[in-house]
């Protein structure tokens, strides 16, 4: 191990110096974005009213509850497992009831209306909050802030080798 010391600073050098060198941009193909055919555009036509509704997980018959009751039916489902949107139809008629505003208000928000089935060992706790994009709050660093654990760690060992050496 003796003749590994002189390396020390050296390695930590060079250990510092790749940590800083700008990331390596590889040749990526563009992300893959599907034609999206749940849109409000393509469910609509002529004789219909359509409107536009938001769900998650936590409260998947939130449209249903909404919009059920006033003669609408789900036309379409689009988004992912966690959070999606949906179009509910109707057929266009004079004589058909208006949708309430208070409804019309919370279709956008997909906590407008609580679950369908609420917990049981906490029946007045407040709906789940639905997951703030991405992967629903994952704890990752963004690379720029990544880069300091490792250089801190370097620093360390630094230190630790630079009391070893001064002991001796």
């Amino acid at each position: 191990m003796r003749s590994l010391l002189p390396l020390g600073p050296a390695l930590f050098a060079a250990l510092t110096l790749s940590t800083l060198a700008p990331r390596a941009r590889a040749d990526v193909a563009p992300p893959f974005e599907p034609v999206e055919s749940c849109t409000m555009k393509a469910q609509s036509g002529a004789g219909k009213e359509c409107l536009s509704c938001a769900a998650f997980h936590g409260n998947s018959s939130h449209c249903e509850e909404s919009l059920a009751s006033h003669g609408f039916t789900r036309g379409c489902r689009s988004g992912v497992a966690l959070v999606w949107s949906e179009v509910w139809c109707r057929a266009a008629s004079p004589k058909a009831t208006p949708v309430p505003k208070e409804v019309l208000a919370q279709l956008d928000s997909s906590t407008g209306h609580p679950p369908a089935t609420p917990v049981a060992d906490a029946p007045n706790a407040p709906p789940p909050l639905p997951p703030t994009g991405g992967c629903g709050g994952c704890a990752t660093p963004r690379p720029e802030t990544a880069i300091w654990a490792p250089m801190l760690a370097l620093g360390a060992l630094a230190v630790g080798w630079s009391r070893r050496r001064n002991r001796r």
